[in-house]
Order: C-alpha cells, then sequence, then structure tokens
C-alpha cells in the first residue's frame, strides 16, 4: 500500500533508510571478503613436493606393494623388487624441475638409495640445504617414514627416507 500523505511518505521512507544503509554495507563486506580470498597466494613448490611425495608413497606401480591378485595397493608396505631409480625416472622422467632420493633402510637389507633425476638432485641439494632463496636456488622436503620391507622370502621392519628437492622459479 503506497501512502498519500506527506506523513505516510516519510514514515516509509524512515522505515526503509536503515534496512538499505544494511544491505549496502552487507554487499560492500561480502565484496571485500570475495576479493581477499580470490587474491591469497598459494604455496605451489610446498603442494608440488607434497603431491610428488605422496606420488611415489601411494602408487601401486611405483615402489609401494601391490597384491597381485586383488590389485589392493598397500601404503607403507615396500616392495623391494619394484625399489630400483629407472622405475622412477621412467614415471617422473628428469626436468630437471623437482628431483628426488629415496633411502631405504632395515634389518633385512642394506642400506639402499635410489634417486629420480641424480644430476639435478646432486646440483641443487647444497643450495636447498643452505636455505638459498630467489630463482636458481631449490627448496627442500624430507619425510622418514616407517615401513614394511616386502621381500621374496618374508618380511621385515625398516625406514624410508624422502628427500626431494625442488627448484624455485
Amino acid at each position: 500500500m503506497i501512502p498519500r500523505s506527506r506523513k505516510g511518505v516519510i514514515k516509509t521512507a524512515m522505515t526503509w533508510l536503515p534496512r538499505l544503509v544494511l544491505f549496502v554495507v552487507a554487499v560492500v563486506v561480502i565484496a571485500m571478503l570475495a576479493r581477499y580470498f580470490s587474491q591469497q597466494d598459494i604455496d605451489d613448490a610446498g603442494l608440488q613436493r607434497t603431491s610428488y611425495f605422496y606420488r611415489i608413497y601411494y602408487d601401486g606401480n611405483l615402489i609401494t606393494y601391490k597384491d597381485p591378485g586383488t590389485g589392493r595397493v598397500y601404503p607403507g608396505v615396500i616392495d623391494l623388487a619394484k625399489f630400483r631409480g629407472e622405475t622412477l625416472d621412467a614415471t617422473f622422467g628428469t626436468s630437471g624441475s623437482i628431483a628426488s632420493m629415496l633411502t631405504l633402510r632395515g634389518a633385512c637389507v642394506t642400506q639402499q638409495e635410489i634417486y629420480n633425476d641424480k644430476a639435478t638432485y646432486e646440483q641443487y641439494l647444497p643450495f636447498a640445504r643452505f636455505g638459498t632463496l630467489g630463482p636458481g636456488s631449490a627448496t627442500l622436503q624430507e619425510e622418514i617414514l616407517p615401513v614394511t620391507i616386502q621381500r621374496p622370502d618374508g618380511r621385515c621392519a625398516g625406514t624410508l627416507n624422502v628427500t626431494i628437492v625442488r627448484l624455485n622459479s
């Protein structure tokens, strides 16, 4: 119902004015929050290193034991027959942007080391350990995990040390 008197128009305007101001403030706050959260940077170096690590640890075609009958993958069980550097190089290649060293230690095996892109790893590891920042340097991530080592004659306990070096760009 539209008021016809001047008093009625002023009363309606005074009723809607606070609502209008509150609506404008709410729209401005939502726009500011949307802009703030959409412009945040993501640390892609950490994300890339972590996804690389998870791919090594959980992929049944790399070093993790995969049951031949069921196809089930057992993370934390390292298949000694698949623990070879050629497998890593065939999967990840030698792109020169990310490299790793995997060290397997256990009671039933001697210490074994395999590399993905060994030349890049050895070239940029000193920069990563020192913590040099900027282009031409590298970042480092190390993970030490308790694992079970699957051998043809049985299983034993061990540790897997994964060191990942990623070049800064």
